[in-house]
């Protein structure tokens, strides 16, 4: 026998007959079903993620779903373009992204192919190493290298960019040599333009080191960047150098550092020699 609802006493007959007749009509939730609809509840809410519009979650991030009987909350596809949203504007390199990519990497000389090829090669097959890229200025490194870091940014890899004059300044600042240390420790590639900038000036195209250069400064420099690539050498976190050193006078200034480089590039060194018609500043 079905149970009547009580109904309070002051209620008239009429409103107690409407109630029971509504009652009536109700018919039981299966349980599987009350779980989508808290799913479909749960979907409908919108959400507050700025920076990109999804449709799918509503700008939630997750999206909530029935499996195996149970409820989860999934990470919408989104959530991949949004972190590589933030990574690319954190990587330092927001302003260049757009314009130094592989597409644009103009190649009217055979070593320019090579060179993009080379690049276009270490984002495919990114397994940890190191890329090395050397050569005088003008010859597009910091293009190339851009080119792979917005490559790998849109994997969802976090990049990190340091030009080397200001990233020696910000090491040799008490304030701020930890949180740097930290930031660059964070990322998980970590891109310096012009790194040794200070001893690519110290010689000239093609002429080899000696040790009478090494004035106090660049001993400074040497001893940081020893430290960086020390750093990185043992985390086996991928490290990208632009660098006007080429490898061989990289190992007579420091063999230390040129060693550790051509360890974990692994084969990646991709180095320009030295001429005036390959500076396309001068074209």
């Amino acid at each position: 026998m079905a149970q009547t609802t009580p109904f309070p006493a002051y209620l008239p007959s009429w409103m107690k007959a409407s109630f029971e007749q509504a009652a009536a009509a109700i018919e039981p939730i299966d349980p599987a079903d009350f779980d989508q609809l808290q799913c479909d509840w749960y979907n409908a809410i919108e959400g507050h993620l700025t920076g990109y519009d999804c449709k799918a979650c509503k700008n939630r991030g997750y999206i909530a779903v029935l499996e195996d009987g149970y409820q989860l909350h999934k990470e919408c596809a989104c959530m991949k373009i949004r972190r590589n949203r933030k990574n690319m504007h954190q990587s330092g390199l927001s302003d260049a992204l757009d314009r130094m990519t592989f597409d644009s990497y103009r190649c009217t000389e055979p070593w320019q192919e090579r060179a993009r090829d080379a690049a276009m090669h270490y984002v495919d097959k990114q397994d940890g190493r190191w890329l090395y890229l050397a050569g005088q200025s003008g010859t597009g490194k910091t293009h190339l290298c851009t080119a792979v870091c917005g490559a790998l940014l849109q994997r969802g890899v976090s990049v990190r960019y340091e030009m080397w004059r200001s990233l020696c300044r910000e090491m040799q600042r008490f304030e701020t040599r930890d949180q740097k240390l930290a930031e660059m420790a964070a990322c998980d590639v970590l891109y310096i333009d012009d790194f040794l900038k200070n001893a690519a000036i110290q010689t000239a195209p093609n002429e080899p080191y000696r040790q009478t250069r090494l004035d106090g400064e660049l001993r400074k420099e040497i001893n940081l960047a020893f430290e960086i690539i020390n750093e990185r050498y043992i985390r086996k976190k991928p490290l990208i150098l632009s660098s006007e050193v080429l490898l061989r006078p990289l190992f007579q200034l420091d063999g230390a550092i040129a060693g550790r480089i051509r360890e974990r590039c692994g084969g990646f060194v991709i180095q320009i020699r030295h001429g005036e018609a390959r500076n396309y500043r001068m074209q």
